[in-house]
């Protein structure tokens, strides 16, 4: 006989932040996980638990959990299937990478909840980590109740950090995975007691980006070294690719970290993106304001190697330059920056 005190809950997601939290409900004595839905790239490969892309897969089999993986949300089985279930109390998504049609969002009695790397309303959509350290000073996370805008819906609890000058992407991301399973733990109770707060979010305030790489990756060399350095940590992580530039026909990847050069140390009548030095320390590149040293490179998707050896490799010399995407426009090669 089904114990009536525990909460019946659907649970979807993937990566680290999703296998912890479904770790949790596991353990948890008042919690009846009736599904597990996981995102459909897993495929159960990576079996480290403590790595960013861990598999929900495995956690879900290796617990006996009932696990589908739908190729979309608005699939009229799949809707069927959440339908079919004892009505769930709750549906709880995090790293779901896939927004929830109406018809699911309106199944759970209490509603869905839902953990965004942002401290929202900014950064609604994709990639938000990467976009706050692009662009702010401080990273967050929140845990809202989902409806149907794109994690527009009011905010149970949200929690900031300060991004510091040597973070990337990657380093913010573990440090908010801790804090998001902290914001989970503190106030799931209070979301099955119907006690969690509803902050309605200030839609002036909201700031949304669509999946895909900000300009599409590339660096442009007339920005100033503090913006460009940003944009270098925020497409530092694994499993995805760096910030580029080109030189010739050859797509660069450029490396965290590098080192931003002061004017007074640099030629001021030089071209944004032009190589001023090659040296054992690396490769100096001018920049809108000040110089960038770039210590490790890839080469058309290569391995990582010191960028001095881009030199040796290419009798790359002082005064030539890597491509910045004006010129990249006006020489009508755009297709060298399509993936």
């Amino acid at each position: 006989m089904r114990n009536p005190s525990k909460i019946k809950v659907v649970f979807m997601g993937g990566n680290l932040l999703g296998c912890t939290c479904l770790r949790h409900l596991v353990r948890a004595k008042n919690v009846k996980i009736l599904l597990v839905v996981g995102c459909y790239h897993d495929n159960g490969s990576v079996i480290e638990p403590k790595v960013w892309n861990a598999s929900i897969a495995r956690v879900a089999l290796s617990k006996n959990l009932p696990f589908i993986q739908p190729k979309s949300t608005k699939n009229l089985q799949f809707i069927n299937e959440i339908h079919q279930l004892d009505r769930p109390d709750l549906i709880i998504t995090a790293e779901y990478d896939k927004i929830l049609d109406p018809n699911i969002l309106s199944i759970p009695r209490l509603g869905c909840i839902n953990l965004h790397f942002s401290p929202l309303p900014k950064h609604r959509g994709y990639f938000p980590v990467m976009w706050s350290v692009m662009e702010d000073k401080r990273a967050g996370v929140t845990l809202h109740w989902a409806n149907e805008e794109i994690n527009g819906g009011d905010i149970i609890a949200s929690q900031t950090i300060s991004i510091s000058r040597e973070d990337t992407s990657f380093s913010v991301y573990l440090k908010l995975s801790k804090i998001a399973m902290e914001l989970f733990k503190s106030n799931f109770q209070k979301v099955i007691k119907r006690t969690a707060s509803r902050i309605v979010q200030e839609p002036d305030l909201a700031t949304y980006h669509a999946a895909g790489y900000p300009e599409q990756r590339n660096i442009d060399w007339n920005k100033s070294a503090e913006s460009i350095d940003r944009f270098i940590r925020a497409l530092t992580f694994p499993g995805f690719d760096s910030a580029r530039t080109f030189y010739n026909d050859m797509e660069i990847s450029i490396m965290h970290p590098v080192k931003i050069i002061a004017r007074s140390e640099i030629h001021k009548n030089e071209d944004p993106g032009t190589i001023l030095n090659i040296s054992s320390e690396g490769i100096l590149v001018k920049t809108g304001d000040h110089a960038l040293l770039i210590e490790k490179v890839k080469i058309n998707q290569s391995m990582p190697i010191d960028s001095y050896k881009l030199g040796r490799l290419f009798n790359l010399k002082p005064g030539e330059g890597f491509r910045s995407v004006e010129r990249l426009h006006t020489e009508s090669q755009l297709n060298l920056i399509v993936p």
